[in-house]
């Protein structure tokens, strides 16, 4: 499966808060996080072997390429 996550990274987007928001639910998603009392951890939901893609912007779009590298 492939996602593609696109964020507002303008300076309104910052200024509000939504991108810190949308950052910390992404993180969520990707790797899990404690419950709000923290007595137990709620496991990240995303398939093992799926492929994501994450794109800013503002008065551009910028691409990241997340994948691991290896020079061997």
């Amino acid at each position: 499966m492939r996602y593609v996550f696109v964020l507002d990274v303008s300076d309104t987007s910052v200024r509000s808060g939504f991108l810190t928001a949308a950052c910390v639910a992404l993180r969520a998603i990707l790797y899990g996080r404690f419950a709000e009392d923290r007595s137990e951890a709620v496991p990240g939901c995303f398939p093992s072997g799926c492929s994501i893609a994450l794109v800013t912007f503002d008065d551009t779009l910028q691409f990241y390429d997340l994948s691991v590298c290896t020079l061997f």
